[in-house]
């Protein structure tokens, strides 16, 4: 027989209507296809149970503990079991790999169970025409609806049922060529008329740390990218709730019908931390725009109820803070930010956790999150002039303000100025070593540049000796002078006796020492030209 799946309590379940007689020692093996969406590395654990009812006589539950883990290999589809003889005990599930062009159901996802009507969703692996067949038997399937063309995603609304009562579907899933798959039995119960009614959208809270994003006026809130909210949901004990999930969903795709709302993004689990309370982080999703949070509520009947929360959520990128003119982030800028009172129009913050400054990050990005209105932001940092301005947030002006500071002299910027340098050159220096130092032709480039310096003010100096106090020498002076930048040279040759002292330090002694005695002579040299033309300046002006 074919095995039954319960979507809303998760078990498989298998019947045998009977078994010869006389058998003993008999092990019932089985194959299990898990959900392709699932690509976790994490082990899924699971139990299998089993009973014998008989005339007169029903055995206990047999419990086996079995685990799973995620491999690449496709699935198959979950074939019956079929008794045979062996000595082992314990089912494994294994994984069959199928041809890529052989339909095959991805998935089948309960979205709502009420008590007169069911909504599912069905997803294959290959665009397919699907038909639903479902009874009150797997005997009885005579009732069916079809999806009309060739999708991967079908969704199917099943009406009239009747409260309190047990049904059985199965699906057809057929692909252009006439290739077809029919899914395993499942089975779905359909709860009283009472079931879910107590579960309202207004006993809903949402916070981000301590900002209270609901129970204001407007019912939108303003979030930044991957960012976790606390989302609190309180039901009355009537409510009979067994579990909670949340998750958002793009508003622009979202039908009419709320059977309709799919995940766009992870779902969390929400967990009742009180009697009736019910509490969970959601992060917020990768990309901009506007979004529902969708809470999906499943209550001790099997009834599945999903609500689409009256708050509006629009996810835009945070509030940066920048130099005006480096355009540089600026860290550690303190941030207050007041919120304006509709009715008053005086300015108070939000929470008392926000009276306080908050600081940026490296990146220069302040994290916030607040519901629709009218603020007042103060932006300061050291070497800056403070920012005062206000902004709104609407759904026409949805975006968080970038503010730019525009640096102030003072001691402590310039403080601050120099520390930066220092980081740039030291940045410098790691290039440096990295390119030159380090390589066997920046060092050859290094002995050129030290063979030239010396010949060249050696030639110099001999010809400042040979042709003292001559207008040739006059000439010659300010054309030489014109070219050389003496500031440069005195760099370089300091450079190069640190590159020496590195080449000391870098067990290369022998270049190392070459290198300084190199640049200690260029030094004597230069020192000696700059006082020639010393010389020639001042016996020209005299």
């Amino acid at each position: 027989m074919s095995p039954v799946i319960d979507l809303v309590n998760k078990k498989i379940s298998w019947s045998f209507d009977s078994f010869p007689a006389g058998l003993i020692g008999q092990t019932v093996r089985f194959k299990l296809r898990t959900n392709t969406t699932y690509t976790g590395s994490s082990t899924v654990s699971f139990d299998t149970s089993s009973r014998i009812v008989g005339p007169g006589v029903t055995t206990d539950d047999s419990t086996v503990a079995t685990t799973y883990r995620y491999t690449s290999s496709a699935p198959t589809s979950t074939p019956s079991p079929t008794p045979v003889t062996s000595s082992s005990s314990t089912p494994t599930p294994t994984i069959t790999p199928t041809q890529s062009s052989t339909p095959r159901f991805e998935s089948v996802n309960l979205i709502e169970v009420a008590h007169d009507k069911v909504t599912l969703e069905v997803l294959t692996n290959l665009p397919t025409k699907t038909t639903l067949y479902y009874g009150e038997s797997t005997n009885t399937l005579t009732r069916l609806l079809s999806t009309p063309g060739y999708e991967k995603i079908h969704n199917y609304l099943l009406t009239d049922l009747t409260p309190g009562k047990i049904y059985f579907f199965r699906i057809k899933a057929t692909v252009e060529n006439g290739a077809f798959i029919n899914s395993d039995y499942y089975i779905v119960r359909t709860p009283s008329e009472n079931s879910l009614k107590e579960v309202r959208p207004d006993q809903v809270q949402l916070r981000w740390e301590q900002v209270p994003l609901t129970g204001v006026t407007a019912m939108t809130a303003f979030t930044i990218l991957q960012s976790p909210l606390t989302i609190s949901i309180s039901v009355p004990p009537t409510a009979k709730v067994k579990s909670m999930q949340a998750h958002f969903v793009l508003k622009n795709v979202l039908g009419i019908a709320t059977e309709h709302l799919l995940p766009t993004t992870s779902t969390t689990n929400l967990i009742e931390v009180l009697p009736n309370t019910f509490v969970g982080e959601l992060l917020t999703p990768t990309t901009g725009g506007d979004y529902l949070i969708v809470v999906r509520v499943t209550d001790m009947e099997g009834g599945i109820r999903q609500l689409a929360l009256p708050y509006r959520i629009h996810n835009t990128s945070p509030i940066a803070v920048s130099d005006n003119k480096t355009k540089k982030p600026i860290e550690h800028a303190s941030v207050v930010i007041k919120r304006r009172e509709e009715q008053t129009g005086l300015l108070r913050p939000l929470d008392q956790a926000l009276a306080l400054p908050r600081f940026t990050d490296e990146r220069g990005i302040y994290k916030i999150i607040l519901p629709q209105g009218s603020y007042q932001i103060l932006v300061s940092a050291p070497g800056y002039k403070s920012h005062k301005g206000s902004f709104e947030l609407t759904p026409q002006t949805p975006s968080y303000p970038s503010i730019s500071l525009t640096p102030e002299p003072s001691l402590l910027m310039s403080i601050i100025y120099v520390r930066e340098a220092i980081t740039d050159l030291s940045r410098l220096l790691e290039l440096v070593n990295a390119s030159i130092i380090t390589s066997y032709r920046g060092r050859t480039v290094l002995f050129g540049i030290n063979i030239a310096f010396l010949l060249l003010f050696s030639w110099v100096i001999l010809f400042f000796l040979k042709h003292k106090q001559t207008r040739k020498t006059e000439h010659f002076w300010h054309w030489f002078f014109s070219i050389t930048a003496i500031a440069l040279t005195d760099i370089l040759l300091l450079f190069s006796i640190l590159i020496g002292v590195h080449f000391l330090f870098q067990s290369d002694s022998i270049r190392g020492m070459l290198i300084i005695a190199l640049s200690c002579i260029n030094i004597t040299l230069w020192i000696q030209f700059v006082r020639e033309i010393w010389k020639v300046e001042h016996d020209l002006s005299t």
